[in-house]
């Protein structure tokens, strides 16, 4: 449960580096959670406000603890280069919900935070993946009863004309 209604964001100060901070709406600074350097695509927050998963533009993915102290790293699969979108921690806090930005079909991976070990949790596939690019981001519920996902998707049409273009022929 979230103690308090924090605002989570990243931003960079003239002349540093991009970082994450935090701000409280009742008052205050805001205050930076990562150090400067950290290029996050995307990020996720803990039921109990406590720490932050960013998916970085490198493909790394950390979980960080908001009040300070040391991040854990967990690598990418197969040295991709995509990031990793963290979607949700789950509702006890041991499991993040993420998906790999990159791929058909879509898979929604859950990563044991403790062991680092991950499986696929779901795998997300429309009926016709005509022209399908690829999936996500998308959201999971805490406790993993529900989900949504997104989906990139490019259609044409060709065009063949015959004729000498010249008029009356």
């Amino acid at each position: 449960m979230v103690e308090d209604n924090r605002i989570f964001f990243s931003g960079r100060e003239p002349g540093k580096e991009p970082r994450v901070y935090v701000l409280d709406p009742s008052g205050g600074p805001r205050r930076p959670v990562t150090p400067e350097g950290k290029s996050v695509a995307f990020l996720a927050v803990s039921a109990d406000g406590k720490r932050l998963a960013l998916g970085l533009t490198d493909g790394g993915l950390q979980v960080f603890p908001v009040e300070g102290g040391e991040p854990r790293s967990y690598p990418a699969p197969d040295q991709s280069i995509y990031p990793q979108i963290p979607l949700a921690f789950s509702e006890d806090g041991r499991s993040l919900y993420l998906q790999q930005a990159e791929g058909v079909p879509g898979r929604i991976h859950r990563l044991d935070l403790a062991t680092g070990r991950r499986e696929v949790w779901r795998e997300i596939a429309s009926p016709d993946s005509t022209g399908i690019l690829g999936y996500g981001p998308g959201l999971v519920t805490p406790d993993g009863r529900a989900y949504v996902m997104s989906y990139r998707q490019m259609i044409s049409t060709l065009f063949l004309v015959f004729g000498s273009g010249g008029g009356g022929d």
